[in-house]
C-alpha cells in the first residue's frame, strides 16, 4: 500500500460526503480557553456536520471537526475503514458508515 498523503483523505473526505455515508470523530481539539489542545468528552463517531457561511475554507473542506493544518504538520495515520490525522490543532478520524 502506498504512503497515505493529505490529498488522499480530503479525496476520501469528499467520496463520503458525496455518498452521504462519511462520519467523524473529534479525538481532541484545541480549547483557547485554556490555550492548548485537550481531549473531547465525547469520542464517539457521528454523520459529518456541513459548515455554513464564511466557516467553510480549505483547511475544513466545510465538514465540522475536521481541520488540516498544512505545511507538512499533518500526520496521517490510515485506520481500517477511514484515517487519522493528527496536528497542532487536534486529532480527528473520518470513516465511511
Amino acid at each position: 500500500m502506498s504512503k497515505a498523503t493529505i490529498a488522499t483523505v480530503k479525496g476520501f473526505i469528499r467520496r463520503g460526503l458525496k455518498a452521504g455515508n462519511l462520519a467523524v470523530r473529534v479525538k481532541s481539539d484545541f480549547d483557547g480557553r485554556i490555550d492548548c489542545v485537550s481531549a473531547n468528552e465525547d469520542q464517539d463517531f457521528h454523520p459529518a456536520r456541513l459548515l455554513e457561511g464564511n466557516c467553510i475554507h480549505s483547511h475544513n473542506l466545510g465538514v465540522a471537526g475536521v481541520y488540516f493544518v498544512g505545511g507538512g504538520r499533518d500526520y496521517v495515520i490510515p485506520q481500517e475503514n477511514g484515517f487519522e490525522v493528527s496536528n497542532c490543532c487536534g486529532d480527528w478520524e473520518v470513516k465511511m458508515i
